[in-house]
């Protein structure tokens, strides 16, 4: 009997599989027709246990390799191997050509919460294992290139009891400025007034471009 299953599963005939010839079989089809895919993401357990939870901050410029080959599913793996409640992204886009944010959600099983630029082509992602009251994006106005880097965005996620938020701040590729530092502390003032009207403690992540000394 179970020869005659395998038989009949490894046919190239999807007729041949689902023929009426006994309920095992019958039984091996609806296996087939309800398996996912692409394979679903692990189940991932409570990364700490007793009420406790972890939040990862993640710099993936935009899930390139080291040869600039795009690879959300190497950059998913790192976050899923970390196992966090909640993951801050930056670099990371969410566009039509480039929809590496909602590919990263999928991968990870987790809800995508994404802020950025109207084209989707530059902004902040936080990934969590459950679904956000609501949330917002925040604009910040930076120093321009070539001094800085451009606008820059915070997203804000709402949770039951508190918020999460993932920004990343301006830098220059020749280390410290006064006008990027400037820029960088009104958009710092810029976050701490769209804080305050959550009345709830607010975890901030996310790379900030600073050092101890800036």
């Amino acid at each position: 009997m179970a020869r005659s299953l395998f038989l009949y599963w490894l046919r190239s005939s999807w007729h041949s599989t689902t023929r009426p010839v006994g309920r095992w079989v019958t039984r091996m089809a609806l296996s087939v027709l309800l398996t996912c895919w692409p394979p679903a993401p692990p189940a991932q357990k409570a990364a700490v246990p007793n009420g406790g939870f972890r939040i990862m901050t993640y710099n993936v410029q935009f899930c390139y390799d080291e040869v600039s080959t795009i690879v959300p599913d190497r950059t998913a793996a790192r976050i899923i191997a970390e196992n966090p409640d909640f993951c801050c992204v930056n670099e990371v886009r969410d566009s039509t050509a480039h929809p590496e944010a909602t590919m990263l959600a999928k991968l990870t099983g987790m809800y995508k919460t994404f802020g950025g630029n109207d084209s989707g082509s530059n902004g902040n992602l936080i990934l969590s294992r459950e679904r956000p009251i609501s949330s917002e994006t925040v604009f910040l106005k930076m120093a321009p290139s070539p001094v800085g880097w451009g606008d820059r965005y915070c997203v804000i996620a709402e949770f039951k009891d508190f918020c999460v938020a993932a920004v990343h701040l301006d830098t220059t590729n020749q280390g410290p400025s006064a006008d990027v530092q400037a820029s960088n502390a009104v958009a710092i003032a810029t976050i701490r007034g769209a804080f305050a009207k959550y009345a709830k403690p607010v975890f901030l992540c996310g790379d900030w471009n600073t050092r101890p000394n800036w």
